[in-house]
Order: C-alpha cells, then structure tokens, then sequence
C-alpha cells in the first residue's frame, strides 16, 4: 500500500461525499492492466462545510453633474453573504471601464481603491472613493470587494468567483467657461470675449465665431444687452456656457424754443434747440408743411429761422434717444393782433 493526499476548495458549504479512485483516469480502465477492473474506488465518506464569508457587491452609485478635469464621487454596498466574519479589513475598488460595457478583458479600466473594514456574516458595509482629473466622455463603473490583490484578494470565501457587481453606466460633460471684459457699456461699443475649456474637441460660438477652437479671444460689436454662449463638444459629450453683456444708455434729453413766440402776420422767428444722449441724425423739426432734419453737425445744438408765419404754428423737436424712445418737445408761435380804428 501507499497513502495519498491532496486538497480541494471547497466554493460553497453543504455535505459533500468523498471517495478515493485508484488507477483513475484515464476512464474506464486506467493505465493499470488489473486481473479486476470494477473494484478500483472506496466507499464514500461523508463530510461537511460550514458556511464562511462570500463577499459580494450592489453596483455603485455615481455623482451628478461631472465635468472634464473634476471628480466622480463612487458610493457602494460590500456584502457579506455568507454566515462567517472576515475577521479582518481588506482592499475593495471602483473600476471604470473606459472602452464600453460588460467589462471585457480586452477593455482599457481605471481603478480606485477603497478599505473596508471587517464585515461580519449576513452583514454589509459603505465604501466609496474618488474618480479624479476625469475625462470627458461615456462610462462604466463596478465596485469589486476584497481586491487587489488578484485574483482572490486576502479574505478566504466560500465563493471567490462573485465579488464584482454589475455595472453603473455615467457620463461627463468637457468643461466650458466664457468671460466677457468689459460685461457693461454705456452705450455701443465692444468687448473682449475669452473661452476655454477642458476634454473637448472643439467648440462653437453663438452670437461670436471661434473658428472651433477649445479656447481663444474675440472681440464683439454690440448696441443692446447680448448673450453669448460657447458650446464645446469631445468625447460624445458637449456643455455649454455663457456671458451677457449689458449696454445701457443715459435718457435722452431735449429743449426747443421760440423767440420771439408773437410775431405780426407774415414775420418770422428763431427757433434754438439743444438735444443729449440721442442718435446722430435722428433729430428734426416738424409743423405742418415744414420739416428741418437736424445734421450731425447741428445735431447737439443750434438755432434757425422758421418760414414766414401766417397763423399760429406749433414746431415740434423730436429725436431717437440712445435708449431707442422717442422723446419730443413742442413750442407754440402766436400771431400779434392786428388793430383797426374805428
């Protein structure tokens, strides 16, 4: 006789029977010519496995709003399904998968680790980490208990074949950010507007051109409170930002008088004006069958001489303000009385 041995792992608890075979394989007949081939094995003996720790995971949670060059925050469950305590803390992680999904060997991963701590049987425990400086672009993520290290961590468990959870599909937008300098002007005029970004590829203006740069400068013209958006794009992902620029305007003011405001029949008269804060050329002076538009060189102050007057006229001065209103002021001229002897 000889006496053998050797061990086996169990992957689950139960009653198990074992036997020994001697000559076995190959089958049927080994490689042992025997005088009797059928009697080769033992009866079997009974045993039995307790339960111990099987560690599995729920699939992660993942934080919102993740923008290119920030963080992911992870959060998950470890748990223990068997009836035994892991006596000790072990090294759990996050691996995103950054090919696509099912998590294939062939797939490029990222991982953070996480420690957990002991975790008694029938029982479970948080863990979480931080994905950093991350990319933009669609994701994956799974939480696998007691690795590294591979491929079956420090914890013995009934089952090293379970301890990865499904998986958490994410995305994270490429960051975009516009400025506008200055973001205020009295009146028309321009401003300097700067963009950048982060994970994108390229990125596109509304109301400015950026030549799909992912940053850059450009100057804009404006006369009216004007929003301008950059959108940038990478990875299948695109975010977008903006900068308002506000145009304001002082309230137009204008002034008309006549001098004299009676004149006898036939006469005329001097009409003076002063205007502020109106458009150029945007002035003039009405009466019925009369129009004087006011040049740009006449346009801030001046006087002029009204047609022969033959019955009492009103002149009105009206302008387009730098607000766009429309303000007007208007001057009454009167006619002397005429008197006869009786």
């Amino acid at each position: 006789s000889v006496p053998i041995s050797t061990t086996w792992i169990p992957t689950q608890e139960g009653t198990f029977y074992v036997r020994l075979c001697a000559d076995l394989p190959p089958y049927p007949n080994g490689v042992i010519p025997e005088s009797n081939e059928n009697n080769n094995c033992s009866a079997g003996t009974p045993f039995t496995i307790s339960g111990g720790p099987d560690l599995t995971a729920d699939a992660p949670s993942v934080g919102s709003n993740l923008i290119a060059g920030g963080s992911a925050p992870f959060s998950g469950t470890v748990v223990n399904q068997g009836n035994e305590s892991t006596t000790q803390g072990f090294t759990s992680l996050f691996q995103v998968d950054l090919t696509g999904p099912n998590f294939n060997d062939s797939d490029s991963y990222d991982d953070v680790t996480t420690a957990a701590p002991a975790v008694g049987g029938n029982s479970t425990t948080p863990v979480s980490g931080n994905w950093t400086n991350i990319p933009s672009g669609t994701y994956w993520v799974r939480l696998c208990a007691d690795l590294p290290p591979y491929p079956d961590g420090v914890i013995a468990e009934t089952n090293e074949n379970n301890n990865c959870s499904g998986e958490t599909q994410f995305s994270v937008l490429p960051a975009a950010a516009i400025s506008a300098n200055p973001s205020t002007l009295q009146g028309a005029g321009e401003s300097t507007l700067t963009w950048e970004s982060t994970g994108a590829t390229s990125c596109a203006g509304t109301n400015f051109n950026t030549n799909g740069g992912i940053s850059g400068s450009a100057q804009v013209s404006l006369s009216q409170n004007t929003i301008y958006t950059v959108t940038c794009s990478g990875n299948g992902e695109q975010n977008s930002a903006q900068a308002l620029v506000t145009v304001t305007y002082v309230t137009p003011t204008i002034s008309l008088v006549a001098s004299p405001t009676r004149v006898a029949p036939n006469a005329t008269t001097q009409l003076s004006w002063s205007v502020e804060n109106v458009q150029a050329s945007s002035c003039s002076i009405t009466a019925p069958g009369y129009n004087h538009p006011l040049s740009n060189a006449e346009s801030a102050e001046g006087e002029v001489t009204t047609p022969e007057i033959t019955q009492t006229t009103t002149f009105t001065l009206s302008c387009t303000g730098l607000d766009d209103s429309v303000p007007t002021q208007s001057v009454v001229v009167g006619l002397v009385p005429e008197y006869k002897e009786i």
